[in-house]
């Protein structure tokens, strides 16, 4: 049987919403809930959760919200 291991874009939507009922909204962004239930299972499987995290969580989020505190505290 084939299971689509693509996180993507639920990634998104509960990286985009904190409201997302997903339940899995933390600092780890849920990989202990996914790799507990069995939905993450090898080292490849958990490099690319990892990387769909840091692709569109920690790059167009944070980083901009990080480069825009600097910029604001920069001109004062």
């Amino acid at each position: 049987m084939y299971m689509n291991t693509d996180f993507s874009e639920l990634n998104i939507m509960q990286l985009s919403d904190s409201f997302f009922p997903s339940g899995l909204y933390a600092m780890s962004n849920g990989l202990e809930t996914v790799f507990d239930e069995k939905r993450i299972t090898t080292v490849d499987e958990i490099q690319e959760f990892i990387h769909t995290i840091i692709t569109h969580q920690v790059g167009p989020v944070d980083c901009v919200a990080l480069l825009n505190a600097y910029d604001f505290a920069k001109r004062r």
